[in-house]
């Protein structure tokens, strides 16, 4: 059995993984994160997750593709709260499929905010099929995943 701490590094070690790389990741998060390394970003990340997991009954998961780990999501109820794709993995054909998974396990209607300076994550939702609608949080953006009902 894990305990906290074990699942605590698990995670940290799946964030950093999945940021690895891409030296532009903190220009597309908080502010307050803007100007750190991505070992540093990914220690604000787990935090961030741990006061969620306080909080709320939030879920962590790993991003498998073809067995292979490309990133990470976390939920907590119908809120995406955080996800990455390791940026040698950002393809059409792979993010597809992340987001295939990301929605069949929500099964209903999600939401996800974004801060507005993060275009490209906001880009690649809006292909995805979300829609912006009204934020409530300053200098985010809220998008929308509606799950169409046939008849």
């Amino acid at each position: 059995m894990l305990d906290n701490m074990s699942i605590g590094c698990m995670v940290y070690d799946v964030v950093r993984y999945s940021f690895e790389g891409d030296t532009d990741i903190s220009k597309y998060c908080d502010l307050k994160d803007e100007k750190k390394s991505t070992d540093e970003l990914s220690k604000s990340i787990c935090l961030k997750l741990l006061d969620y997991s306080v909080f709320s009954n939030g879920q962590f998961n790993s991003l498998i593709v073809d067995g292979k780990l490309v990133g990470y999501y976390y939920t907590c109820g119908i809120l995406l709260v955080s996800f990455c794709v390791r940026k040698e993995f950002r393809n059409a054909e792979i993010l597809k499929e992340v987001f295939e998974e990301i929605r069949e396990d929500f099964k209903t209607d999600f939401y996800t905010y974004m801060w507005k300076r993060n275009t490209r994550g906001i880009n690649w939702l809006k292909k995805c099929g979300m829609e912006e609608v009204e934020s409530e949080i300053k200098d985010s953006i809220k998008l929308k995943y509606k799950i169409c009902h046939s008849l």
